[in-house]
């Protein structure tokens, strides 16, 4: 089932709580997590609502499990710079397929393939690439789906459990300053070679990554 843009989305006993903006996206499977809906009837910001807090969609409703009440309590404000467009993806218009984001963990966050905010216990679990296992070196190479080769590793960002939450190419192969990329985006990792799970596409549009200790 498609999901068109501006698609009204209702809770139980047809409370109309706003429209479709665009939707979340698991980089790995491509599966839709979340729903984003337009600010408006019920929310002051552009809000994720989870997938699987939907009973049922067609390409005129959508209809969730919960009242509007249960939903202000557990919905989150989308972010709109935490979350970078799909491969191929442009602002729709009405009627027309929403487009897919992926939410680009910001540093500092602990990673996950769900973004903030409701997440019942049906979701999948965080990223599990098993790095206790993986010997990760300095320049190892670094290909998107696409099987384009964007860079070479240069370094690792711990978060504050100790895990690896993102990696870093180094600048001047593809761009000109590095670039960082969360570890929810990898795909595998093979013989020093990382694969991710996204397109050069959307790693371009990632922002140039400044160490912190070269912020001013």
């Amino acid at each position: 089932m498609k999901i068109l843009f501006g698609t009204p989305v209702f809770a139980p006993g047809d409370e109309k709580i706003g429209e479709v903006k665009e939707v979340v996206i698991d980089p790995r499977t491509k599966a839709v997590t979340h729903l984003v809906i337009q600010e408006g009837l019920l929310f002051e910001n552009d809000t994720l609502v989870s997938i699987a807090t939907v009973a049922s969609t067609t390409e005129k409703a959508i209809v969730l499990k919960l009242s509007k009440a249960e939903l202000e309590q557990v919905a989150s404000e989308f972010r709109q710079d935490e979350f970078v467009p799909a491969a191929g993806a442009a602002p729709a218009q009405a009627g027309e397929p929403v487009r897919g984001a992926y939410w680009a963990t910001p540093p500092g966050a602990r990673p996950s393939l769900i973004p903030p905010g409701f997440r019942p216990n049906d979701l999948a679990p965080d990223a599990a690439i098993p790095f206790e296992d993986v010997m990760l070196m300095h320049g190892s190479s670094v290909a998107t789906s696409d099987g384009e080769i964007i860079g070479r590793l240069d370094e690792v960002v711990i978060g504050d459990d100790e895990k690896i939450t993102h990696i870093v190419i180094e600048e001047g192969i593809v761009y000109a300053l590095p670039k960082l990329i969360p570890v929810d985006w990898i795909a595998s990792i093979e013989d020093n070679a990382i694969a991710l799970s996204v397109e050069k596409e959307v790693i371009d549009r990632l922002p140039d990554y400044a160490p912190p200790d070269s912020k001013s």
